[in-house]
């Protein structure tokens, strides 16, 4: 509880403002990291993509497969962070 009865009626308009202000942030930080989730998810597609389709003799196979890798951990770190954002809403 932000205030107590006793408090001054400013202290509670203070209070309900910054609880506003907290939701507003956890919207942005929700939308921002859908962002992220969707380009490392593009990211994960194209080299993925490239790893499977790589040239015959291998050459650049190894280094699609690590960045794929990493956009995939990108990627499910961010939806995780969203579900932890919105759990606590």
């Amino acid at each position: 509880m932000c205030g107590a009865p006793f408090l001054a009626r400013p202290l509670r308009y203070y209070c309900a403002l910054v609880s506003e202000m907290e939701k507003l942030v956890k919207i942005i930080a929700t939308i921002a990291l859908s962002l992220i989730a969707i380009v490392a998810g593009l990211v994960f597609a194209g080299y993925s993509l490239c790893t499977f389709t790589g040239a015959p003799n291998g050459d650049g196979r190894m280094f699609s497969a690590l960045c794929a890798l990493v956009a995939l951990a990108a990627m499910l770190g961010a939806v995780w962070l969203v579900r932890k954002l919105r759990d606590n809403w």
